[in-house]
C-alpha cells in the first residue's frame, strides 16, 4: 500500500513539474514573439518569467491562453510576474492593451491573492466595471470608522497588518495648502482633489471636495464593496438628515456596528432606524437627545449583543421587546417594576433568549425588583444542585466580575438557574450556562501549601 501511495505522488509531482515546464516554455515563446529583436528589456524579461514559481507559472498558463502579445501589464501585475519593482518598465513593452478584468475567475482569484487591501480599493474606484469585479474577491480589515463632523469629514482604516489609512474630506481648499502635487478623481461625478502623505506606517490624504458628506459617504459605500471590517462605526455630529446613510444596506452585514449620533433626530429617522439596522452580531448605538415622547417607534432589537448608550427614550414595553441574548442598557428612566416585569417574562416564556442584561437604574431596590417573585440565596442552589465545594465567578455583559454570590437567585420551571444583582444603581441579570458563571472546585490548605 505504501509503495502504491509513494508511486502515485511521485506520478503527480512529475506531471505537475510538466505543467509548470510546459507552462514556462509557453508563456517565455510568447515573450520572444513580441518583437524580430530582443532588446534589454525583453531579455531581462523572459529570464525573469524563466524562474517562475506554482502560482505564476498558473498565471503563465492563463496568460498564454489569453495571447500574452496583446498584454499590457499592470504596474503591480507585472511586478507580481517578474519580480521587479521597476514598474516602468512594462510602458516600455510596446504592446497593445490588455483587459485585466478578462481574466477568468480562477485567475483573477489567485492574482488579487496577493494585492493588498489598499490597490484593491484603488482599483475600485478607477471604474464601476472594476468595483463591480473587485465585490467577488473582498479581503477582512480591522475596523472602518467614519467621523462627519462640523467641519470635515474622517475615515480611518486599520488593515489586518495594523497598518493604517487617515482620510480627512473638506468643502475648503484649505486642506491643500502647501500640496506639492494633487492627484484628481472623481467618484460618481464628484470630482475630488487630494493631496498624499505617508508617516510610517499610516497612509494620509487630505482632500478638497464641494459636498463633503456625499463623497464620504461614497467611498465608505466603494470600500465596503471590497473590505470585510471586522467592526464599522458611525459618529455624526453635523447636523443632517442621516436618512441617506441608514438606506445604506451594507450596514445590516456588519457583525459588529457602532452607530452614535450627536444631534436630536426626527421620529422619521427613528422609524427608518427601526427598519433598516439589524446587525448581525452586535451593535452600540446611541441616539443622544431623541427622546421618542409618543413611543411610537417600536425597535425589533434581536441582534445577539445589544448596547444603548442613552435609553431615556426606552419604556417597559420597549424593555419586554427586546430579543437579544447579551443586553447593557445605559441611563435608563426604568423603574423597579418594570425590571420586575422583566424576570418575570423570563420565568414565563421557554423560548427567551436572554442570557445576560446590565441595566443603569435610578433609586434601585433588589427586593421590589422581586415583588412576587421566589428567589434564592447560593446555598440553597448548593445544597440543590450537590454544589458545596464548588467556587463560583459570575460575570456581567462587558465580562467583568461582579460579587454575583450577594445576589438572588431565580429557578426556572425547565430548571435553569438565574441570578439577580443590584449594586451602586447597576442592575445585573444573568442565565447559568456552562461558561457563566464559572464553576471551579475549592482548593484545599494542602494544595495550597503545595
Amino acid at each position: 500500500m505504501l509503495c502504491f501511495r509513494s508511486f502515485v505522488r511521485i506520478k503527480c509531482n512529475i506531471c505537475l513539474f510538466s505543467l509548470s515546464l510546459y507552462a514556462v516554455v509557453c508563456a517565455s515563446a510568447r515573450c520572444l514573439a513580441l518583437t524580430q529583436t530582443r532588446s534589454v528589456e525583453h531579455d531581462r524579461f523572459f529570464s525573469t518569467f524563466c524562474s517562475l514559481n506554482d502560482l505564476n507559472y498558473r498565471l503563465a498558463l492563463g496568460l498564454c491562453e489569453k495571447n500574452l502579445s496583446s498584454f499590457v501589464f499592470f504596474p503591480n501585475i507585472i511586478c507580481l510576474l517578474t519580480k521587479t519593482n521597476n514598474p516602468n518598465f512594462c510602458r516600455k513593452l510596446k504592446m497593445e492593451r490588455f483587459r485585466i478584468m478578462e481574466f477568468d475567475y480562477v485567475l483573477m482569484k489567485e492574482t488579487l491573492k496577493y494585492a493588498d487591501e489598499w490597490q484593491m480599493l484603488q482599483q475600485s474606484l478607477a471604474s464601476k466595471r472594476s468595483r463591480i469585479v473587485m465585490r467577488e474577491f473582498k479581503k477582512p480589515i480591522k475596523y472602518l470608522w467614519v467621523n462627519f463632523q462640523e467641519n470635515d469629514c474622517v475615515i480611518n482604516v486599520c488593515f489586518s497588518n495594523e497598518r493604517e489609512v487617515y482620510w480627512r474630506i473638506k468643502s475648503s481648499r484649505f486642506v491643500l495648502k502647501n500640496a506639492e502635487t494633487t492627484d484628481i478623481f472623481e467618484l460618481d461625478g464628484l470630482k475630488v482633489e487630494s493631496k498624499r502623505s505617508q508617516r510610517r506606517d499610516k497612509y494620509v490624504i487630505n482632500s478638497y471636495c464641494e459636498n463633503d458628506v456625499v463623497v464620504c459617504q461614497r467611498l465608505v459605500e466603494v470600500m465596503l464593496d471590497v473590505w470585510i471590517p471586522k467592526r464599522l462605526n458611525y459618529y455624526i455630529s453635523r447636523v443632517q438628515d442621516i436618512s441617506h446613510i441608514l438606506n445604506f444596506e451594507k450596514l445590516n452585514q456588519m457583525n459588529h456596528l457602532t452607530f452614535i449620533v450627536y444631534f436630536p433626530i426626527s421620529d422619521r429617522e427613528f422609524h427608518l432606524f427601526r427598519e433598516k439596522i439589524h446587525s448581525k452580531n452586535s451593535i452600540c448605538f446611541n441616539l443622544v437627545y431623541y427622546q421618542n415622547l409618543n413611543h411610537g417607534c417600536r425597535i425589533p432589537l434581536d441582534c445577539q449583543k445589544l448596547e444603548i448608550c442613552s435609553s431615556g427614550w426606552l419604556n417597559r414595553e420597549d424593555l419586554l421587546n427586546i430579543k437579544s441574548k447579551s443586553v447593557f442598557l445605559k441611563k435608563t428612566i426604568l423603574r423597579n417594576e418594570d425590571l420586575n416585569a422583566l424576570l418575570k417574562q423570563w420565568l414565563e416564556e421557554r423560548d427567551l433568549k436572554l442570557e445576560t442584561a446590565k441595566i443603569q437604574i435610578s433609586d434601585g431596590n433588589l427586593n421590589e425588583i422581586l415583588n412576587g417573585i421566589v428567589a434564592k440565596d447560593l446555598d440553597e442552589i448548593k445544597k440543590e444542585r450537590k454544589l458545596i465545594n464548588k467556587v463560583f465567578e459570575f460575570l456581567d455583559f462587558e465580562e467583568y466580575e461582579f460579587k454575583g454570590y450577594e445576589g438572588r437567585h431565580l429557578v426556572k420551571s425547565d430548571g435553569k438557574i438565574a441570578t439577580a444583582h443590584l449594586k451602586s444603581d447597576i442592575f445585573r441579570f444573568i442565565v447559568w450556562n456552562e461558561s457563566n458563571p464559572v464553576i471551579t472546585d475549592v482548593k484545599s490548605i494542602s494544595n495550597e501549601m503545595k
